[in-house]
């Protein structure tokens, strides 16, 4: 029999019966145990455990010194204000030291809001905007057949041999071109006002 280095060996117990577990399997001799460190790609509950902890109180330590920068900040304003006070010989006026603290910071960007009126003029727009939507996507379905049909038709030796036919055909086929791609601008700037 070939022995094998294993480098994982997950067993499913309760944890009252873990260390009993290990030391039968050791005594098999089918696992040697080794402290999960020494092995690489493991690692170890308690350790992550503590790894927590100690992010949450580094994230606590950073918002108390983020606290104490802007406290600071406001302490220095507010003994320049004083100093200046005390050079002018003027008493400091409690609204110069209530506004000297520093501006806060937007996160988020605020949403636009709109009245009730607005919303409804819009939301009856809307309905407007997507029948139009739909008869311009039905009239460039209609075009794009007619174009379809006259190619086949080019492509018809009947036509195709005749010079003044084709030329006719040619120049029905350039008209749907330019009325498709007509249609298509307005269908996408309908399109655009309901996004």
């Amino acid at each position: 029999m070939a022995i094998v280095d294993m480098k994982k060996l997950t067993l499913v117990a309760y944890g009252k019966d873990k260390h009993a577990l290990l030391k039968t399997l050791e005594k098999t001799g089918v696992v040697e145990v080794q402290r999960s460190e020494l092995i690489e790609n493991t690692f170890n509950k308690e350790n992550l455990d503590r790894r927590d902890e100690i992010t949450s109180a580094t994230l606590r330590l950073q918002f108390v010194f983020d606290l104490l920068k802007t406290e600071s900040r406001t302490a220095v304003l507010i003994k320049k204000s004083e100093a200046k006070a005390e050079k002018h010989k003027t008493p400091v006026a409690p609204e110069d030291v209530l506004n000297v603290t520093p501006k806060k910071k937007k996160f988020i960007n605020p949403t636009p809001r709109i009245g009730f009126e607005k919303f409804y003029e819009i939301e009856g727009r809307e309905d407007e905007i997507m029948s139009k939507v739909s008869r311009l996507e039905e009239k460039i379905t209609e075009l794009e057949e007619k174009k379809t049909g006259l190619e086949n038709k080019l492509a018809d030796p009947a036509v195709y041999s005749n010079g003044e036919k084709a030329k006719a055909v040619q120049r029905e086929i350039e008209e749907l071109a330019a009325q498709i791609e007509e249609t298509t601008a307005a269908w996408e700037a309908a399109a655009e006002k309901i996004s």
